[in-house]
């Protein structure tokens, strides 16, 4: 699967970060500018995208 365009990219509370988890989203590990959160991202993949949209 290639990554394609970033949908999504959030700071995550510690108590929603196993929900985040669960719907598919990248940890990108803990942001110590921001305040210590962890940083989330979920993407469209090129592949899905291209199909969804061509027809």
């Amino acid at each position: 699967m290639h990554w394609g365009w970033g949908l999504v990219g959030l700071h995550s509370l510690p108590s929603a970060e196993g929900f985040y988890r669960k719907m598919g989203m990248l940890d990108e590990g803990i942001d110590d500018e921001r305040e210590g959160l962890r940083y989330f991202e979920w993407y469209l993949p090129k592949d899905d995208w291209w199909e969804e949209y061509v027809e």
